[in-house]
Parts: C-alpha cells; structure tokens; sequence
C-alpha cells in the first residue's frame, strides 16, 4: 500500500474536523451516527467517505456486541472516536505490524522485593505526566519509551517533565539483527533506549515539540524525513525510487533535521533533559515479578495486543481470545485489584484523554505471557 506521511496527516485532519457548519448528510445514514460524529465532531470531505465511515460504524457496532457478551471480559466497550474504522484500518493506522521478541543475552532485571504492597500507582507518586495524543502516526513506542524516562528522571530526583517524542522520532534510527527502529512506521522501545544512549540523552518537549503530530498545515506542524540511516531491511524503502513506498518530507519544518540540527546533539542553547546509562528488560511469566518490578523501578515501558481496544471504555480489559503478538506500546503505571474483577495492571495509553478511562486502561493481571501478551516485553532505561 502507497501512502505519505502527507496523506496519513491529512486524512487524520479530515476525519477530526470540526463541523462548523454542520455535518455532511446523505441519505441511509443512521441517527446513531450522526450522533456520534457530532459528538466526535467528525466530518467528511465527500458522500464517498461518509457512506465508508458509517459502514464501518455499523459494521463495529456488531463487533462492540460481541464483545460485550464475552462472560469471561469484564470490561466495557462501546463506540469510541475509532467507530469509523473498520478493524483492518484500526490496525494499520494505529497499531504496529508485529514486535520482534527482546534480544536473548540483554541485562534481565530480578527484583529484589519480596513484600510489596497490594495496590501501587505511580501517579500518586506525581512520577507520570500528563497523557498525550500521537495521532494517525505509528508512534506509540516513542510515548512508551518517553513515559518511562519522564518517571526514571522524576525519581532520580529531577522534576517531572515532558521528554521529547518528537527528538526520538526525527533522530532515532537504532536496528540490530531483529528489528528496527522506523520513525512514523513503527518502532521497539528497547532500541529507542540504546539509541538515547548511543545519542547522549534526550531532549525535553519544550525544546522539541512533538510537532509531527499536529496535523498537516496546521500552526507549528512538521514533516520528519527517516532518520539518517534508517534500515530498509527493517523498515521498508521510504524514498522516491520506483518500487519503494515514497515518504513526502519537509526537514527544513523539522528542529532535528533541519537547520537547527538537533539529530547532531546537544547545541549551546539546548542540552539533554535526560541521560540514560543502560536498559533492562524485566519481562517474566510472573505477573508478581513484574508487579515487584514496578514497584522497585518506577513506570515501565511494555507491549500487548491492542487490537480489541478500538472499543473500550472502561473496566479491567480481559478478553478471552488474544494473540501472544504484541503491537502496541503503551505505559504500565500501577496495579490494583477489582472486588468483582480481580487483579489489574493499569496502564496509560497515548490515543488522548477522552479515550478510554481518561486516556487510561485496566488490563488483568495474569501469569505466563499475560493478558494480550503484556508480560512479555517489558523494559526500562537505566540511570
């Protein structure tokens, strides 16, 4: 499939205008639907994408259904600022094509704690910002691997601050044998970690804002290229040449490849926010473990299989089919249990706010790979 980062933006700009003027109509449109784009405040440039969208939202509102009828998923779905996706789109639009497992011989974490309490959250600890929004981009690892530094920093007595997603996304081009990290295109936490290593640090938000993100056209907005030296062998050949899958880019927009040459390092007016040493991966068929690992080390960059989050809306997400694939990154920030539906993970998600419970979700608490797979990679940076 063909696409720019041009036209991911501009798609992701269309489906979340707002509508001024009211929403476009066309006849067989549901009253439930055009409930929810105004709620959504969701528009469409043609009767085309609209008569999509809303086959999609009909179609999803089965799905939802089932769903709801898992006896053993406790949790709730419902329609969500996703219900114009069909599952597929869902998928290739926010989730990522598959994680390569943690490379055999890296720096395994056992933790040292044997009594730890029965619930923990680190946002009462004020070790967690605030939940952010990547878009229509496939960055969730960057906001995974940026939660857990801002929580390593704030423990290693420095203020809690936003780290730049954005430094991560222009600059990083880590591989190794496995995986590769890719920009726009999808990423692995632990080569995002070695990558601020091998870099220096990483700068803070403020001085490199996730302007990718904005929206085409938009105030502030910018269009990264690859990073210098990315791997087509992992990522795919993102240039111009006939058979490549071609990435429109305006590095002049950009801090770290343009002008200012942030990808470089550090300049006289601005220094890493953070340094990192090494990473661990503290990933274990002990739910526990994982849990002691939390507590000892601060909020932890982990994966799982996202894909039935489209619709959630609250509750401890539990379903009972999943696969043992990751393909979403996301931030565990604290565990606690559920008198009616037991033992949770709580974890912050970055699809902004108003998704899920605000902007975070449960995921039971289970042993072996976990529910959806969420204890098999789990990582942190190390100071």
């Amino acid at each position: 499939m063909k696409f720019s980062i041009v036209s991911i933006l501009a798609l992701a700009c269309a489906a979340n205008a707002a509508t001024s003027s009211g929403v476009l109509k066309s006849e067989g449109i549901s009253s439930e639907f055009e409930d929810w784009m105004k709620h959504h405040r969701k528009n469409y440039e043609t009767p085309s994408d609209l008569l999509t969208a809303h086959k999609a939202f009909q179609s999803n509102l089965k799905v939802i259904e089932l769903l709801n009828a898992d006896e053993n998923d406790t949790a709730e779905y419902g329609t969500t600022k996703f219900s114009d996706m069909s599952p597929k789109e869902f998928k290739e639009t926010m989730l990522l094509p598959s994680f390569s497992p943690i490379p055999e011989g890296s720096t395994k974490f056992t933790p040292s704690l044997s009594d730890i309490p029965d619930s923990y959250d680190y946002r009462d600890e004020g070790a967690v910002t605030s939940v952010k929004d990547q878009g229509a981009l496939g960055t969730c690892w960057i906001f995974s691997t940026v939660g857990n530094l801002e929580g390593q920093r704030f423990l290693n007595g420095q203020d809690l601050v936003d780290l730049s997603v954005e430094h991560v996304l222009e600059c990083d081009a880590t591989t190794d044998d496995e995986a590769g990290d890719c920009g726009v295109f999808g990423g692995w936490p632990y080569l995002a970690l070695q990558g601020i290593i091998e870099r220096g640090g990483i700068f803070s938000d403020e001085d490199m804002s996730y302007c990718a993100g904005i929206g085409y056209g938009k105030d502030g907005y910018c269009l990264p290229c690859m990073a210098d030296g990315y791997s087509m062998k992992m990522c795919g050949d993102h240039t111009d040449d006939d058979g490549g899958i071609p990435l429109y880019c305006e590095p002049e927009t950009t801090l770290g490849q343009g002008d200012a040459k942030l990808c470089k390092g550090e300049s006289s007016d601005v220094k890493f926010s953070y340094t990192i040493s090494d990473w661990t991966d503290a990933s274990s068929d002990s739910s526990d473990d994982i849990a002691a690992a939390l507590v000892e080390i601060g909020p932890l960059s982990v994966a799982l299989d996202a894909t039935k989050l489209q619709f959630y809306k609250g509750g401890v997400f539990n379903p009972s089919k999943c696969s043992t694939t990751p393909n979403h990154a996301v931030l565990m920030v604290g565990y606690g249990t559920d008198e009616t539906d037991g033992d949770y993970f709580i974890i912050k998600n970055s699809w902004a706010e108003k998704w899920g419970e605000d902007g975070y979700f449960r995921i039971a608490k289970t042993e072996g790979d976990g529910t959806c797979a969420i204890n098999n990679y789990v990582v942190s940076g190390v100071e």
